[in-house]
């Protein structure tokens, strides 16, 4: 079974923190996986995204254009 990472970890991991990864999901730049008591959990696909989106952002891309 994949390990799935909750937004604490994530936001951890990549330095992003909490309030982006939601904005992120309510834009739907990126979709984590819902529990059962509706907590996101992001997969290492998700993760490949978010870091996606940081060399995105880096580059000067907005998040429109990311979209």
């Amino acid at each position: 079974m994949e390990k799935l990472y909750s937004i604490q970890e994530v936001s951890q991991l990549l330095g992003i923190p909490k309030n982006t990864l939601r904005y992120y999901d309510r834009i739907g730049i990126v979709s984590p996986s819902r529990e059962d008591n509706r907590y996101r959990r992001y997969s290492k696909n998700d993760l490949i995204d978010l870091m996606n989106i940081q060399i995105m952002q880096y580059a000067d891309f907005t998040l429109d254009e990311i979209k």
